[in-house]
C-alpha cells in the first residue's frame, strides 16, 4: 500500500475530525446544561485543564477526552446527584448513558488523534482503518443521544447541590419583623439557624445567619457552606405581626453558582409562617410548598426551641 499523500484524503480525515470534535463538545455542552454547572467545573471534576476544555467543547485542535476522565466527570456527578446513577452496560440509566455517549466519542476522538500522530508513515489503509472506527464510533454516538439524554431539570431540584447556598430574604416597610429560619434535622441531631441561634460556618450545622433586621426591608442572609445527611425546610416567621404575610411582598432568593431561583410570599393563607420549601434525604428530595399556615410549629418566636417535626408534618400535609 501506497503511503497517504493524496490532498483528497487528507481533506477527508479533517473532515472527520471536525465531525468527532462537534458531537463531543456538542455532549459536553448538553451535559453543562443538565447539571447547571460551568464548563470551569466540569473540567475541575474531569481533572482536566480548563483551557483544554473549553477547546474540547468548542471543537478546536482536536484535543482528546481519555475514558478516565469521562469515568472521573460521570462518576462525580453521579456522587453529587446532579446526574442519575447507571454504569456502561445499562443505556436505559442517565449515568450509563452519559458513560457510553461520552466514552464512544472520546474514542473517536483517541482513534483519529492516533492516526493523526503515525500519517507521515500512514498507508491508505490505517486511514481507511482509523475513519470506519472513528465513523461507527459517531455512529454509535449519534444511536445512544438521539433524544434520549435528559433534559435538565428545573433549578429548584438542584437547589442544594451546588455549594454554598445563599438564602436572603427582603421584604417591605410591613410587617417589621420577618425572621428567615433554616430547619435542618438528621436522624441523630437537629438544628434551628435562625436569629436565636444564628448557627457556625466552620462546624456542623455548617449554615449562618448574618443578621437579625428588625425594622422591615431586610436583608436577612443565611449562608449554607455544606451539607448533612439531613432533611432541609426553609421558612420564615412574621414576629412582629403587625400586617400580614400575604401583604409583606416577601421574597426569598436562594442563589448559587448555578444561579438564582426566587420565591415570592403567597398573596392568600393564614397564619404567620410562610413555608417555602424542604429538602429531603429520601426520594422525595424538593418539595416547593410555598404556602402560609395557621399551624404555627414549637420554637418559633422567642423561646426558640428547636422545630418539632411533629408540628412540622401538619404543616407539610
Amino acid at each position: 500500500m501506497p503511503v497517504i499523500d493524496s490532498s483528497d484524503l487528507v481533506l477527508l480525515l479533517e473532515e472527520v475530525q471536525n465531525n468527532v470534535d462537534l458531537s463531543l463538545g456538542e455532549l459536553l455542552f448538553r451535559l453543562q446544561e443538565r447539571v447547571g454547572l460551568s464548563g470551569f467545573q466540569l473540567a475541575e471534576l474531569a481533572g482536566i485543564d480548563p483551557g483544554a476544555f473549553n477547546k474540547i467543547v468548542n471543537g478546536r485542535e482536536g484535543r482528546v477526552l481519555h475514558g478516565d476522565q469521562v469515568e472521573a466527570l460521570v462518576g462525580q456527578l453521579v456522587e453529587m446527584k446532579l446526574v442519575g446513577p447507571g454504569d456502561y452496560t445499562d443505556p436505559s440509566t442517565e449515568g450509563g448513558l452519559w458513560r457510553m455517549a461520552l466514552q464512544a466519542a472520546a474514542a473517536a476522538d483517541a482513534q483519529i488523534a492516533l492516526f493523526r500522530k503515525r500519517a507521515p508513515a500512514a498507508s491508505q489503509r490505517d486511514f481507511l482503518v482509523a475513519r470506519r472506527e472513528a465513523v461507527a464510533a459517531l455512529r454509535n454516538i449519534w444511536k445512544l443521544t438521539s433524544g434520549a439524554l435528559p433534559m435538565a431539570p428545573p433549578t429548584q431540584e438542584r437547589i442544594l447541590t451546588v455549594l454554598p447556598v445563599e438564602f436572603c430574604l427582603t421584604w417591605g416597610e410591613s410587617p417589621q419583623d420577618l425572621d428567615l429560619h433554616l430547619s435542618i434535622n438528621s436522624p441523630d441531631q437537629s438544628w434551628l439557624v435562625f436569629y436565636g441561634e444564628r448557627g457556625s460556618l466552620d462546624e456542623a450545622p455548617w449554615a449562618a445567619l448574618d443578621v437579625d433586621i428588625r425594622s422591615g426591608l431586610g436583608p436577612e442572609k443565611i449562608v449554607l457552606r455544606r451539607t448533612l445527611e439531613a432533611d432541609y425546610h426553609c421558612f420564615v416567621h412574621n414576629c412582629s405581626g403587625e400586617t400580614p404575610l400575604t401583604t409583606s411582598h416577601a421574597v426569598l432568593t436562594v442563589s448559587s453558582q448555578q444561579g438564582q431561583t426566587v420565591f415570592n410570599c403567597p398573596e392568600n393563607g393564614d397564619g404567620r409562617v410562610w413555608w417555602v420549601f424542604s429538602v429531603y434525604r429520601d426520594s422525595r428530595g424538593f418539595v416547593s410548598v410555598n404556602a402560609i399556615s395557621d399551624e404555627m410549629p414549637e420554637g418559633l418566636g422567642p423561646d426558640a426551641r428547636l422545630l418539632s417535626l411533629r408540628r412540622a408534618r401538619q404543616i407539610l400535609r
